[in-house]
């Protein structure tokens, strides 16, 4: 036997038993791939419901924070409206102060126009008279005539007696 003769004994031997085993064992591959396939098919389907409760725990965590910060959001807005009320109050409170100040600093403003306006008028009479007597005791000390019973004089003794 030559080497050429013992290898195709071999292969045609390798191929026959390979035909055999192939139809012999043909159902079982095929269970085999089919059985292969569904465990494939049920890691994919396993690891996608993984999937999905990872998913679904953190789109709780999610939610749980977002109830968090919604919670957070609106007791700062109940304690912002909770200021600007207490604000509004405040500026309420100096806007009544602010309008007594300014009635009793207007009615202070008239009475002092009005003392002002007295005052303007005594002087204004005070210069009058000031005025009245300058001119006539000018016009006396002009005329004066130092003879006690003097008929020629002008004008008369005690014209310009004043009462003071």
């Amino acid at each position: 036997m030559d080497w050429t003769s013992i290898v195709i004994a071999v292969l045609t031997g390798g191929s026959i038993s390979g035909i055999v085993a192939a139809v012999v064992y043909r159902r079982e591959n095929k269970r085999l791939k089919e059985s292969e396939a569904k465990t494939a098919e049920m890691g994919a389907k396993q690891s996608e419901a993984e999937a999905l409760i990872k998913y679904g725990s953190a789109m709780e965590q999610l939610l749980k924070n977002m109830e968090e910060q919604q919670k957070s959001f609106e007791k700062s807005m109940a304690e912002k409206d909770i200021i600007i009320e207490q604000q509004k109050h405040l500026i309420e409170q100096y806007k009544t102060e602010l309008d007594k100040v300014k009635e009793e600093s207007d009615k202070k403003i008239k009475e002092l126009d009005l003392i002002v306006s007295e005052n303007k008028r005594v002087i204004t009479g005070m210069q009058k008279t000031l005025n009245f007597e300058i001119s006539n005791k000018i016009n006396a000390e002009s005329n004066i005539c130092f003879v006690a019973d003097c008929e020629l004089r002008k004008p008369k003794l005690g014209t310009y007696k004043n009462e003071s």
